[in-house]
C-alpha cells in the first residue's frame, strides 16, 4: 500500500488514529481527508484568515492534526504594525501565531515549539478566501512590491512550490514572489502556493527530528485597498483610516446584499424529539407513501412570485411550477408524495433573484418484522442520525468514533468509568433496534513502548480498564472487539497484540460468560495479510469468536468492479482461517465506507461548506449508489457483516452517506433497498452464465431473490436477457428498491444491479446460461475514454513498436501486497489490472502492452524507489534491427512522488546509437512524468485516465525528439533505463513507440 493510500485510509479512519506518546500536541480535534489538504483548517484570525498544522509520526506513519485547546488573544505592536497574537497551549508544546496589519501590508509569523517528539512533519500557513482577496492583490517583500496575484475562481490549480525563496511565474507574469523568513532553513521542505476555490493558500511544509524543538517562519503580503480587512483588525491609529473607510463601504454594501437575499427560506419539518433536552433535527427523508413537507417562509411584506423545480439524484427535472403569494400570505407548504425511492432537491427562485434549495430522500418502507442480527451496521453513529440508522435497516452499532465510544480515553479517566455515557449509548441503541459491538481500545502507541512500559500497560488494561468496562456492560453487550486497527498501533510487535488478545478473551469470558471476542480488526487487502498471519502463527486465532477486518470502497465507478476486491479478500481470509484450523470462523467487515461522496447541493451558500466541492459535483451519485449496492451484495452473499460510518459528511465529503446537514445521499437509499431485498436470505448459488454476467441467487423464506449485473459495459449500453420460462410471479427492482416495468420474457440489464424476486421450488440453475450468453456477447468491450483498439492500418509504416518484452519484469495485476512477487508496484489491488492489453491507440499514437500469458507473466517495466528497493535500478533494451528514429513516445507514470526530491530525475533514459554516440534524457517530476494519483495537478501530458479499485489514476505521455547530429541517418542500437540514487518515486514504463525518421 503506498503512502498516499495510507494517508487516505488513515484519514477516513480519522477517529481511529493512535496517539504517539511524544506527540500529544498533535492528537486532538477534527481532521481533513483529501490528499491535497491533509491539514486542518481552523479559523484563527477573525474568521477570515486560516491556519493549519499537521504532523506525521515517522514510526507509525500516522497523521495528526493540531487543535486549539487554549487560546490567548492579545493585541501587540511591531515596528509600526498592529496586530494580534494567538498562543495555542498544550501539555507538550505551544503554537504561537502573530500577524501585524498596516496600511501597506500584513506580516505573519509562526512559532511551533514542541517539548518532545519522535519526529514528524507538518504545515504552517494560511488561506486567503475570495471574500478578502480582490483582483490584483499586491505581494510585498520587505515593504517593496514584488508581484501581483489575480483572483480566479475558475482555475483551481497548484501554482508551484518554492524552496526558501523564489518566484512563481504564470503565463509570463510574476504572480507571487517570496523571500520567506525562516529561522532554521534546514527544517523547511518548501513553501507551497495553491489556488483554492476563490482564494489562495500559502503553506510551509516542515520536518523535525527527535532533537528538533522549534519551527519558525514568516511571510508578508500586501493589503492596500485590494483587500477587505475585517473591522476587528483595524485599530491603533489614523494611519489606516483610508483603508478602513473602503472596508466600511464594502461591508455596508455586503450587508444590504445579504438582507436583500433573505427574502424567503425553505424550512423542513423536525423529527420528533428523541431525548428530552436534546436538539431536534430537520426531517430529511420519508418512507415511500409518506408525504414530505417543505415550508416556504416569506420574510418580506411584499407580494412575490416563485419559480420552483424538483430534481432527482441524476439532475433530472421531476416536477416544476410557478407560485404567487400576496402581501398577507407568509407561508406556503410544498407537499411531495414521490412515486420513486431516491434523493431529491427542491430549488426555488423568487422574482428578485433570491435562491434557496432543500434536499430530501425517499426510502422503501421498512419491513414489518425487523431482523435482530442482520448484515448491516454502523461504525459509530453521530448523535441525531438514529432515525437514518433505522430507515436503513441497521441492526448493529460498533462503539467506535461515534457520539458514544468505549475507548479508554473517553470512558475511563482517573480510574472512573463514565457510566452515564455508556447507559445513554445502550438506551439509544435499544431505541434504534441495534445491538452493540463494544470496542476495547486505548490510543496509546503500543509500538513505541519498551517491554517494561508494555507490561505496565497490560497490567492497567487487565486490572483496571477491561474489568470495569465489561463488568458494567455484561448482560447488555455480547460482542467486544479487541483494539481498533492494531496493525498501526502495534505495527512491529504483533506478538504484543496476541498477548493482549489472549488476555482479553480470557477476561471477557470470565467476567461475562457467554460473551464473544472480535479481532484482529485487520488491514485491508492493499496492505496484505502479514499482520493476520503473524497473529495467527502466535496462536491468536484460537482466542477469536469473530475475525474482523477493515476494507474501504474507494472507487465509485461501476466499470472498476470494486466488489470483486471485497470478494477476493473475503475468500482469502476464509482460506487463511482454514489454514490455521478455523474454517468456519465468522468474518465481519467492522469498518468500511465509500470513497469521496458527492453532493446534491448547488448553491454557493451550501457549496462553501464543502472543501473541494468541484470534485463533489463531479461525482455521479447514481453510479456511486449502484457500485455501493454491488459491494453490499457481496457481503450478503458471503454473510459478512458490513459496518460503515454513519456521520454527517465532513467538509471534504469523505466516507459518509449523508450531506453535511444529515440529508441522505443515494447510497443510503441503496443500502436500505438491499436490506429489504436480502436481509434474512441465504446464498444458494453463484452462477456465471457468461464471464461478464454476475448472478447471485438467494433463498428468502418461500421466494427466490437474484442479484444480477454486467461487468465492464460501455456507458448507457445494455444487454437484453431472456429469462427462463419456469420463473413465475416475477417482480424486478432497481438498486433503490423501485419496481421496474419490463417486457414479458425479456429484461434489459446493465452495470447497475437489479434484483429479481420470483417464486417456485426449483432453482433455475444452468437455465440462465443458455438464455444470456448470446446477448451479452454482442456488447462491445469497455475502454477508457480516448482509448481505441489499434489495428494494422494504425501502425502503418510510420511507427516502430519498441518491444519491452525482454525487459518487462511485472504484470499489471498484483494479488498480494508487499510479498515481492506478483505485479505492478506490489501494492495489491492498487494496481492497473483494469488496463486493456494488446494494441491500443492513445492520443493518435499506437502502443502495444504485452499480454502476460504471452511473455512469461510480464507486461511492463517497474524500477526501484525508496519504498520498493527490491525492484531493479537499471535495464538495457537492445534494438537489433537498428531503427532510424526521429521521436520516441512513452507511456509511463510513477508512484510515491510526494517523497521524491525535486532536483533528482525519477529515472533517466539513455539512447545509444550504432556509432556509440549517446544522449541522456532525464525524466523530471511534473515536467516529464508525474504521480499517477495527481492527475488534477499534473503539468505533464495525460495520455489517459483510468479507475482502479481504489481511485482514478493517470497514465502520462512523454514525447522525445532524438538529437543525434546525423539526424535522420542515425540508427538506435540500445535504450537504457536508470533510476537515480536517493530517488523516492517508483517509475513504471508501460509502452514505447518510435516514429521512424524515413
Amino acid at each position: 500500500m503506498n503512502m498516499k493510500q495510507l494517508v487516505a485510509l488513515i484519514a477516513v479512519c480519522f477517529c481511529n488514529l493512535p496517539a504517539a506518546s511524544g506527540l500529544d500536541i498533535l492528537t486532538e480535534g477534527q481532521y481533513s481527508f483529501t490528499p491535497d489538504k491533509i491539514y486542518f483548517s481552523e479559523k484563527e484570525i477573525v474568521g477570515q484568515l486560516i491556519t493549519g498544522v499537521w504532523g506525521r509520526n515517522e514510526k507509525t506513519k500516522a497523521y495528526y492534526s493540531f487543535f486549539q485547546k487554549k487560546a490567548v488573544f492579545n493585541p501587540v505592536s511591531f515596528e509600526g504594525f498592529f496586530g494580534r497574537k494567538f498562543t495555542h497551549q498544550r501539555e507538550n508544546g505551544t503554537l504561537t501565531i502573530q500577524h501585524y496589519v498596516h496600511e501597506s501590508g500584513i506580516i505573519f509569523t509562526w512559532h511551533l515549539k514542541v517539548l518532545q517528539t519522535p519526529g514528524g512533519g507538518g504545515e504552517l500557513g494560511f488561506f486567503l478566501p475570495g471574500s478578502v482577496l480582490k483582483e490584483d492583490a499586491k505581494i510585498f517583500i520587505n515593504n517593496e512590491q514584488t508581484g501581483v496575484f489575480k483572483s480566479d475562481a475558475e482555475n483551481q490549480q497548484h501554482l508551484g512550490s518554492l524552496r526558501k525563496s523564489g518566484n512563481i511565474v504564470i503565463d509570463g507574469l510574476c504572480k507571487l514572489c517570496f523571500d520567506v523568513k525562516i529561522w532554521r532553513p534546514e527544517q523547511i521542505y518548501g513553501v507551497f502556493v495553491q489556488k483554492y476555490h476563490d482564494g489562495i493558500r500559502i503553506i510551509a511544509s516542515y520536518t523535525f527530528g527527535n532533537e528538533d524543538r522549534d519551527i519558525q517562519w514568516g511571510i508578508s503580503l500586501a493589503l492596500n485597498d485590494t483587500l477587505n480587512i475585517p473591522n476587528e483588525l483595524l485599530f491603533g491609529g489614523e494611519q489606516i483610516t483610508t483603508n478602513k473607510t473602503v472596508v466600511a463601504e464594502n461591508q455596508s454594501a455586503h450587508i444590504e446584499t445579504h438582507i436583500e437575499h433573505q427574502n424567503f427560506e425553505l424550512i423542513r419539518e423536525l423529527f420528533p424529539l428523541r431525548e428530552p433536552g436534546k436538539k431536534q433535527f430537520p426531517k430529511s427523508f420519508v418512507s415511500a407513501g409518506e408525504e414530505m413537507r417543505i415550508t416556504l417562509q416569506k420574510n418580506t411584506a411584499d407580494a412575490a412570485t416563485y419559480h420552483w423545480h424538483l430534481k432527482n439524484e441524476s439532475e433530472q427535472v421531476i416536477d416544476q411550477g410557478t407560485l404567487k403569494l400576496n402581501e398577507t400570505t407568509v407561508k406556503y407548504d410544498f407537499v411531495f408524495n414521490m412515486p420513486k425511492n431516491g434523493c431529491y432537491r427542491l430549488e426555488v427562485t423568487d422574482n428578485h433573484g433570491c435562491k434557496r434549495e432543500a434536499l430530501f430522500a425517499v426510502f422503501p418502507p421498512l419491513p414489518e418484522q425487523p431482523v435482530a442480527d442482520g448484515i448491516l451496521g454502523a461504525s459509530g453513529v453521530l448523535d441525531g442520525l438514529f432515525e437514518l440508522a433505522e430507515i436503513c435497516g441497521l441492526s448493529w452499532h460498533r462503539w467506535h468514533c461515534g457520539y458514544v465510544s468505549s475507548e479508554a480515553e473517553r470512558v475511563f479517566r482517573d480510574e472512573k468509568l463514565d457510566q452515564d455515557l455508556l447507559e445513554r449509548g445502550l438506551r439509544m441503541d435499544a431505541m434504534a433496534g441495534m445491538q452493540t459491538l463494544g470496542s476495547l481500545m486505548s490510543y496509546q502507541n503500543i509500538n513505541a513502548m519498551t517491554d517494561q512500559q508494555y507490561a505496565e500497560f497490560l497490567q492497567w488494561w487487565s486490572e483496571k480498564y477491561l474489568p470495569a468496562l465489561v463488568g458494567h456492560l455484561k448482560d447488555k453487550v455480547t460482542y467486544y472487539e479487541v483494539f481498533n486497527e492494531p496493525y498501526y498501533t502495534f505495527r512491529d510487535h504483533p506478538q504484543r497484540y496476541f498477548e493482549l488478545l489472549k488476555l482479553s478473551d480470557q477476561l471477557i469470558k470470565q467476567i461475562a460468560p457467554g460473551s464473544k471476542t472480535v479481532g484482529v480488526c485487520g488491514p485491508p487487502i492493499s496492505m496484505g495479510d502479514n499482520f493476520f498471519r503473524k497473529v495467527f502463527q502466535a496462536g491468536g486465532i484460537h482466542y477469536l469468536d469473530v475475525l474482523s477486518f477493515h476494507q474501504y470502497c474507494f472507487s465509485d465507478r461501476l466499470t472498476v468492479n470494486t466488489e470483486k476486491a471485497f470478494e477476493e479478500w473475503i475468500l482469502h481470509l476464509r482460506k487463511l482461517c482454514a489454514e490455521y484450523g478455523r474454517p468456519d470462523l465468522p468474518i465481519w467487515d467492522s469498518e468500511s465506507s465509500t470513497g469521496m461522496t458527492g453532493t446534491l447541493y448547488r448553491l454557493p451558500e451550501n457549496l462553501r461548506k464543502i472543501e473541494k466541492y468541484e470534485n463533489a459535483l463531479e461525482v455521479s451519485l447514481y453510479e456511486q449508489a449502484a457500485a455501493f449496492s454491488r459491494v453490499l451484495t457481496i457481503h450478503y452473499a458471503h454473510q459478512v457483516k458490513y459496518f460503515f460510518h454513519l456521520f454527517n459528511a465532513s467538509p471534504t465529503y469523505s466516507c459518509h452517506i449523508t450531506e453535511f446537514d444529515g440529508s441522505p445521499l443515494p447510497i443510503a437509499v441503496a443500502m436500505a433497498a438491499i436490506h429489504r431485498r436480502l436481509e434474512g436470505s441465504q446464498l444458494v448459488h453463484r452462477d456465471q452464465p457468461h464471464p461478464r454476467v454476475k448472478l447471485y441467487q438467494f433463498r428468502k423464506q418461500d421466494k427466490w431473490v437474484a442479484a444480477l449485473w454486467l461487468e465492464k459495459i460501455r456507458q448507457n449500453e445494455q444487454a437484453s436477457i431472456h429469462l427462463p420460462e419456469m420463473i413465475s410471479q416475477l417482480r424486478v427492482y432497481d438498486f433503490m428498491g423501485n419496481l421496474l416495468q419490463f417486457v414479458a420474457g425479456g429484461l434489459q440489464v446493465g452495470p447497475e444491479p437489479i434484483f429479481l424476486e420470483f417464486s417456485g421450488e426449483t432453482r433455475p440453475g444452468k437455465q440462465w446460461h443458455a438464455t444470456m450468453a448470446n446477448e451479452v456477447d454482442r456488447v462491445k468491450e469497455s475502454l477508457p475514454a480516448g482509448v481505441q483498439r489499434a489495428d494494422d492500418q494504425d501502425w502503418s509504416s510510420y511507427y516502430y513498436q519498441i518491444p519491452l518484452r525482454n525487459i518487462a519484469n511485472r504484470s499489471l495485476r498484483d494479488d498480494v501486497a508487499g510479498d515481492q512477487a506478483g505485479g505492478f508496484t506490489d501494492e495489491g489491488i492498487n494496481d492497473l489490472r483494469q488496463l486493456p492489453l494488446g494494441d491500443l491507440k492513445i492520443q493518435g499514437i499506437p502502443y502495444h502492452i504485452a499480454h502476460p500469458e504471452e511473455n512469461n507473466g510480464k507486461s511492463i517495466l517497474v524500477m526501484n524507489g525508496y519504498e520498493r528497493p527490491y525492484f531493479p535500478s537499471a535495464a538495457a533494451l537492445p534494438l537489433p534491427d537498428l531503427p532510424r528514429l526521429a521521436k520516441i513516445h512513452i507511456l509511463h507514470l510513477c508512484t510515491y512522488a510526494y517523497l521524491h526530491p525535486a532536483e533528482k530525475p525519477v529515472y533517466q533514459l539513455e539512447i545509444i546509437y550504432d556509432d556509440d554516440w549517446n544522449e541522456m534524457i532525464p525524466m523530471h517530476l511534473d515536467r516529464d512524468i508525474a504521480d499517477w494519483y495527481q492527475s488534477s495537478q499534473a503539468k505533464v501530458n495525460i495520455a489517459m485516465l483510468s479507475q482502479n479499485a481504489l481511485r482514478e489514476v493517470a497514465i502520462f505521455h512523454k514525447e522525445i525528439t532524438l538529437g543525434h547530429p546525423k539526424g535522420a541517418m542515425a540508427r538506435v542500437k540500445e535504450l537504457r533505463f536508470q533510476t537515480e540514487n536517493g530517488g523516492a518515486a517508483i517509475p513504471v514504463i508501460l509502452s514505447m513507440t518510435g516514429i521512424l525518421s524515413n
